[in-house]
């Protein structure tokens, strides 16, 4: 037989006869002596220390918690008012606390949220919302559920078992450095105000695996003959810097761009997107985004022998090229299989 007897609720009694605390503090199990053998005053103290745990619960969370309005207050704080955060997450966060406040049912209280109803909104979400989306704000839910429970309303997760939606990601077809090279000579001679500017921003993205945001913020005195300085000032997505190598069409471009003595940023005009897409289309080209330069560069190095884990390297990613090579490694594969044919 156990040792261990229930005895009342969040009460467990030893066969010593000790009372112990037995309940889900802050997401997790605890175990506490309550070092009496009446039940009584057992009672008394699990009392006592569940409402201090709630107390400093609350304390953390900034407002006692009791209604989902409560909590989707919490998460949003979270997600909107953490420091070091990039703008752009922020807003997202913005949004993604939207959609909590109009789709649940914010005067429900904690303890009363079914799991049937959380799995029903889920439902709605994922049928409502792209993978990315609906991912997010899964997390976003399964954060709330946390804060309910850590606020001491519930000792559930009704959230749990919910699976996060399988991205659909498609591989886009990257153009190839002709095509690259004809995209900025296509706006670059199209003779409009800021036709150049355009031109050489396109260029030094596509040459550099820069984001968009990182080259606006890119001075020239990051700017070194064979690497250049990314993010020195925490203007990186990672907040760390990282080098970039000043391959041979990247070093034309900039060399066409600096003057001697020249300081300060190397842009001032804002995004080259309308110019890209013009060019694409009047080259006949798959569409392309801003974004999708920093795809082509990374096609590139890996078509010319460069790899994955350098590549990751240059481009920023922390992981040792764990997502470069799931995003990247069809074109491995794919050159592989060229690469077999020069062996008949």
């Amino acid at each position: 037989m156990s040792d261990w007897q229930h005895a009342a609720e969040n009460l467990v009694r030893h066969a010593n006869g000790i009372y112990y605390l037995r309940a889900k503090v802050r997401g997790k199990v605890i175990r506490v002596s309550l070092k009496v053998r009446d039940l009584r005053i057992a009672k008394i103290k699990r009392d006592e220390r569940l409402a201090k745990e709630r107390a400093a619960a609350g304390k953390r969370l900034g407002a006692p918690v009791r209604t989902l309005r409560d909590a989707v207050a919490v998460v949003r704080r979270e997600l909107v008012e953490r420091p070091h955060v990039a703008e752009k997450t922020r807003s997202y966060g913005k949004s993604v606390a939207r959609i909590l406040e109009t789709t649940l049912p914010l005067a429900a209280h904690g303890a009363t949220w079914s799991q049937a109803e959380a799995a029903k909104w889920w439902q709605r979400m994922t049928r409502k919302y792209s993978p990315s989306v609906a991912n997010r704000l899964l997390s976003a839910i399964r954060r709330l559920a946390a804060v309910l429970i850590e606020g001491g309303v519930r000792a559930d997760d009704p959230t749990r078992g919910f699976r996060p939606m399988p991205g659909r990601k498609a591989h886009r077809r990257m153009p190839g450095k002709d095509d690259m090279d004809a995209i900025v000579h296509h706006i670059r001679t199209r003779g409009k105000r800021l036709c150049l500017e355009s031109s050489r921003m396109v260029a030094c993205l596509a040459f550099s695996g820069m984001r968009h945001g990182e080259l606006r913020a890119l001075d020239w005195s990051d700017v070194g003959p064979e690497w250049i300085t990314v993010g020195a000032d925490g203007d990186t997505k990672s907040r760390r810097f990282r080098q970039v190598p000043v391959s041979a069409p990247l070093r034309a471009v900039l060399g066409e761009m600096r003057l001697e003595g020249e300081t300060g940023r190397l842009f001032a005009m804002g995004s080259p997107r309308r110019a890209l897409g013009s060019a694409v289309k009047a080259l006949t080209l798959p569409p392309m985004r801003v974004h999708d330069l920093r795809h082509f560069f990374a096609t590139w190095c890996i078509e010319r022998g460069v790899d994955i884990p350098t590549v990751a390297k240059w481009l920023g990613h922390a992981d040792g090229g764990a997502l470069a090579m799931k995003t990247y490694g069809h074109i491995r594969d794919d050159h592989s299989l060229e690469a077999v044919k020069l062996l008949g």
